[in-house]
């Protein structure tokens, strides 16, 4: 069996890391939405160098986690077990989609791309160069 979760959502907490002072590591945690029809919210836990990446993104940072499902349960106060799903993400890139520029808010620095012929006249192209 597989755990493997790709999700897109948007950010809708504050995210809150802290550094566990006997390991050194840093771990965080915030809440991201998603919808189709419905809105949904989903806790996403982040460690070590993922992390820090995220440490600095703000509510309405759109973003692509990669990750798996945790479930787990606890005894609330008055001794009930609850459940609780989280996503444990070991990837998380900000999206820039129209409210930045390339590269502004993007956690890699845009491509390069070299310049290539294209053909622009699609009459030149005969049955005979098409590959079915």
């Amino acid at each position: 069996m597989y755990n493997k979760v790709f999700m897109v959502g948007e950010v809708c907490s504050p995210v809150h890391t802290k550094q566990i002072e006997s390991t050194g590591k840093t771990v965080g945690n915030f809440r991201i939405k998603t919808s189709d029809k419905n809105t949904q919210y989903h806790t996403v836990n982040v460690y070590d160098t993922t992390a820090e990446m995220v440490k600095d993104y703000s509510e309405g940072t759109l973003v692509f986690l990669e990750g798996k499902m945790c479930t787990r349960s606890y005894l609330d106060r008055n001794g009930d077990k609850k459940w609780v799903t989280t996503v444990n993400a070991h990837r998380c890139h900000n999206i820039c989609i129209e409210q930045c520029t390339v590269g502004e808010c993007c956690d890699e620095k845009p491509e390069t791309k070299p310049e290539t012929k294209t053909q622009t006249n699609q009459e030149s192209i005969t049955e005979e160069d098409m590959p079915f």
